[in-house]
């Protein structure tokens, strides 16, 4: 899987490992996206672009999805409207907390 790191998560709050490391824990491997942490791209679905531009949102979503690692099933994101936007352009999109909650019943925890 692949990780995307949500704009206000990452480039405005700075939180780029702990999510990985929690998806690390419980036994998920990240395959990088070339423009991670710092250098990640916007998915389109913030910033009202999804409200109000839904075509774009859709065609940078692609964009996004393009950039995934080949061997990536997956693409993950803390990020509710991350998750929407990934979703509308692929069924590779997976939500953060719907992966741990998964995982966490996997393993008997």
């Amino acid at each position: 899987m692949c990780y995307h790191d949500p704009c206000h998560l990452g480039r405005y709050s700075e939180v780029y490992e702990e999510p990985r490391e929690v998806i690390k824990l419980l036994g998920g491997k990240i395959e990088e996206m070339k423009h991670n942490k710092e250098t990640s791209l916007c998915c389109g679905g913030g910033g009202g672009v999804r409200a109000n531009f839904k075509e774009l949102a859709i065609d940078i979503a692609k964009k996004r999805i393009q950039e995934m690692p080949k061997n990536a099933e997956k693409i993950i994101s803390p990020c509710g409207l991350c998750f929407a936007n990934l979703k509308s352009a692929t069924d590779k999109s997976e939500e953060f907390s719907s992966f741990v909650l998964r995982k966490l019943k996997e393993g008997g925890f």
